[in-house]
């Protein structure tokens, strides 16, 4: 929406709170929370009501700098992104390793905190089992929603890193989600499910498919802008 001089796109996303609330994410992201039954409208009002603060975090989050060097991503103190939330990355030395993550520290512990790869390939090995759990549990709650839009079921789900896609769906019903998305706002996420799941029924991007795809997600047209922000490497 145009808000004066400034472009704002936003996510709204519903549930059964009470009030409405804007939130600003480090990417720059805006999503609206807002009560069942809250109406575009009515997000739009709540934006420009708010512009010059969204402009301010918007504009503090920009400017920031890394918490730690680009280079070194699994250094102690390093940031990183679970579930759309900032982590700082934890490194501590024992006997075996294991990572833990308690509010917004990621505690990485391993013989030796100062091996760049052993502490990488710890925190993909976690990562990826809490994408398995995580895309398991949200495709659980979609496929119910497809289901009652007549959308045939999924077989099989695979999670692995991918290149170029954030997710695919192939013909024998098996939907593939990018590893990374876990990184990622749950509302980008649920995103990208929706839509892999809605080409269980039309394997094209026919204007059929995004009719579809409304009915199941009214506001996906804000989710996918939010998403093309995202670098995929």
């Amino acid at each position: 929406m145009q808000v004066g001089a400034y472009s704002i796109e936003y996510i709204l996303i519903t549930s059964r709170r009470r009030s409405l609330a804007i939130q600003v994410k480090p990417d720059a992201a805006v999503i609206v929370r807002a009560p069942h039954g809250t109406t575009p409208a009515r997000a739009d009002a709540l934006i420009a009501e708010r512009i010059a603060w969204i402009v301010r975090h918007r504009a503090r989050f920009l400017a920031a700098s890394p918490v730690a060097d680009a280079t070194s991503p699994h250094a102690d103190g390093a940031p990183l992104l679970f579930l759309g939330v900032p982590c700082t990355l934890t490194l501590t030395r024992g006997a075996k390793t294991s990572v833990m993550l308690t509010e917004d520290r990621l505690t990485v512990t391993l013989p030796d905190p100062g091996d760049s790869s052993a502490v990488a390939a710890a925190i993909e090995r976690w990562l990826h089992r809490q994408a398995i759990v995580y895309f398991g549990e949200r495709l659980i709650v979609w496929s119910a929603r497809t289901a009652a839009l007549g959308i045939p079921a999924y077989d099989k789900l695979t999670v692995r890193a991918m290149r170029t896609r954030w997710g695919t769906c192939s013909s024998a019903r098996r939907v593939t989600l990018n590893s990374r998305l876990i990184h990622l706002d749950p509302a980008l996420i649920d995103y990208v499910i929706a839509h892999e799941l809605c080409h269980l029924q039309i394997m094209n991007h026919s204007r059929t498919f995004w009719a579809l795809l409304s009915r199941l997600l009214p506001d996906w047209k804000a989710r996918r802008t939010a998403l093309h922000r995202v670098r995929l490497m």
